[in-house]
């Protein structure tokens, strides 16, 4: 019995040391960084900021790629250069991958890199 105390107390704390907490998590768009590309891409879509808005998702070995769109009209210096004079530009969130599970994520947008990004 006294065995199966050990077992029983010893894999509890084995539990804790795994446990996800959002306070330690990354986060984009205003959202922590966990789960698959596609749940990432869903949260932020529904709880996200609101200047990233998600199309599709591409998957690559141990990296994945959310394209969407970004609204630079809530920024300081909106994006105005024609094709994307309404403000809203083509944007990625590049995500590392570990056994199909997001581990890292930033949001990636080529027109406005060298810029102060929001």
């Amino acid at each position: 019995m006294k065995q199966f105390i050990s077992i029983l107390l010893f894999a509890t704390a084995l539990c804790a040391c795994n446990r996800y907490t959002e306070a330690d998590a990354t986060r984009v768009c205003g959202v922590p960084v966990k789960g698959t590309p596609w749940e990432l891409a869903a949260t932020v879509a529904d709880h996200g900021e609101g200047g990233f808005v998600p199309e599709c998702v591409h998957v690559d070995g141990n990296k994945a790629y959310i394209k969407g769109w970004l609204d630079t009209n809530g920024t300081t210096e909106p994006y105005r250069v024609a094709p994307y004079d309404d403000g809203i530009v083509p944007a990625e969130i590049w995500c590392d991958l570990s056994r199909g599970q997001v581990t890292h994520a930033g949001l990636f947008c080529e027109l406005l890199e060298g810029k102060d990004a929001p």
